[in-house]
């Protein structure tokens, strides 16, 4: 199984039966790597980021395939580029010529002054006069700014970009901060069972591919990964920047997907299942493109009986009567943590649920027909938030010594609003500390030393892809 994409184009999905099956008439757009699936009326809505509810009807799917065969594609690509919340209509991304690169390349020097934005009633009528062809003009700018600078670009400037300076989003800071995250260790502790499997991936609900990554970090046997996601603009940063070796599709994850029964080793969904609102239907298709002993791992899904409440969320014990044909066992994130801190993996002998259990917020299952897969799986062989190119963890912010070229790194929380849903994050890191000059440079040579294992253990150093930052 193996899914061919193009850049920028138009794919047409056909079978042996095409003159008797209307929807093998249908054309799908791939925009910048990504297919978009749906029917030729179907929007690429904008999503509110806490209740989940469509807030902005998005482009058609016909528009798209229209543009692309007139070969507007910036067009087309500034159309997925709806702001996630309130738009900056004086956003335009800005650069300038640096000498430090070869060549003398452009490199993004985005405009980030927060006095320049427009006041929301004045946005607002600006936005009514103009009838949106302000914010078109902004999205337009943007596509073909990214689309032109791709190459000298990276995932975080890019995020930055859409989430920070043009969306007036507290997303930037979810993705750019999220290797390292409480939630990110916890998937981490189940992703890992996945990772020494051979078989392909389906990693559903990806985002930006932050875990897609770790799947397909050095794979010997060149197994195949997918992501699927509903939201475009994630995706294009994680096939552009985070995970080009995958395969990416866009369409909502619920419904039935594109793929032939028995494709998939393993399937996994974190930080999204408790926001499907067909969860036995999402579950039955999950199934139905899982090899016969293949692993469903699901993480983090917000327990009702706990507030806040997000979501569609369910009680431990209608999520266990929702999973119950299949072998499975249920799990607590704060277990998950605690683990992963000893390095260690999920312990998936099965047990009974507790009371411990239903007093936790974030739960999260595995589901297999594998018998030998439900025992405790033991220690990992080096820490999985350290696999990839090694930097500085983001969350800490650097000022240079000026007795010494040693560099005193603090840890900060980017927000009040990330700080409250990651108080977990500052129980296992350092609040200070000094990064030696042997240090700096071998994370500038991208060889390691001694120093760097316990740094990676004191989530100091993490690992990520070569695209995340720019160099």
């Amino acid at each position: 199984m193996t899914i061919q994409v193009t850049t920028l184009t138009i794919v047409q999905n056909r079978c042996a039966n095409r003159r008797k099956c209307r929807s093998c008439q249908l054309n799908y757009p791939v925009v910048a790597g990504i297919l978009i699936l749906g029917s030729p009326s179907e929007q690429i809505n904008v999503w509110d980021e806490v209740s989940d509810n469509p807030i902005l009807n998005g482009v058609e799917l016909r528009k798209l395939c229209d543009l692309l065969s007139e070969k507007r594609n910036v067009e087309a690509f500034s159309l997925l580029l709806t702001p996630a919340g309130r738009g900056n209509l004086l956003f335009r991304p800005i650069h300038q010529t640096s000498t430090a690169m070869a060549q003398d390349v452009e490199i993004l020097r985005p405009c980030r002054e927060k006095k320049s934005r427009v006041p929301l009633r004045i946005q607002w009528i600006l936005n009514r006069l103009s009838c949106g062809r302000l914010q078109q003009s902004c999205q337009y700018q943007l596509a073909d700014f990214i689309l032109r600078h791709a190459k000298d670009l990276a995932a975080t400037d890019v995020i930055r970009l859409f989430y920070g300076d043009f969306s007036c989003s507290e997303m930037a800071n979810y993705f750019t901060f999220r290797f390292g995250q409480p939630r990110h260790l916890a998937a981490l502790a189940i992703a890992s069972i996945i990772k020494e499997r051979s078989g392909p991936v389906l990693d559903l609900a990806c985002g930006m591919g932050h875990l897609t990554h770790y799947f397909a970090w050095r794979e010997e046997y060149q197994r195949q990964v997918v992501g699927v996601d509903r939201d475009y603009f994630r995706l294009y940063v994680a096939k552009n920047f985070m995970v080009p070796e995958a395969d990416f599709i866009c369409q909502w994850v619920d419904r039935p997907l594109p793929f032939p029964s028995l494709s998939f080793d393993s399937i996994f969904c974190s930080d999204a299942f408790h926001y499907f609102l067909n969860k036995a239907g999402s579950l039955r298709e999950m199934k139905r493109v899982l090899a016969s002993n293949g692993l469903i791992a699901i993480t983090r899904f917000g327990n009702l009986e706990q507030t806040p409440n997000e979501g569609y969320e369910l009680t431990a014990e209608d999520y266990d009567r929702l999973f119950g044909d299949m072998k499975h066992i249920l799990l607590g994130e704060d277990e998950l943590i605690e683990g992963y801190l000893k390095k260690r993996k999920a312990n998936l002998e099965l047990r009974e649920i507790s009371k411990e259990l239903r007093e936790q917020k974030w739960l999260s299952v595995v589901m297999s027909n594998e018998d030998n897969l439900f025992c405790n799986q033991g220690c990992f062989s080096e820490y999985p938030h350290g696999m990839g190119h090694l930097i500085k963890n983001p969350i800490y912010s650097s000022k240079q010594k000026a007795s010494s070229n040693r560099l005193n790194l603090k840890f900060e929380f980017p927000s009040e609003h990330y700080a409250f849903e990651d108080q977990k994050y500052q129980s296992y890191t350092l609040n200070k500390l000094d990064i030696s000059p042997e240090v700096l440079s071998s994370l500038n040579s991208g060889m390691r030393i001694n120093d760097l294992q316990d740094l990676v253990e004191k989530f100091v150093l993490i690992g990520v892809p070569k695209k995340f930052i720019p160099t």
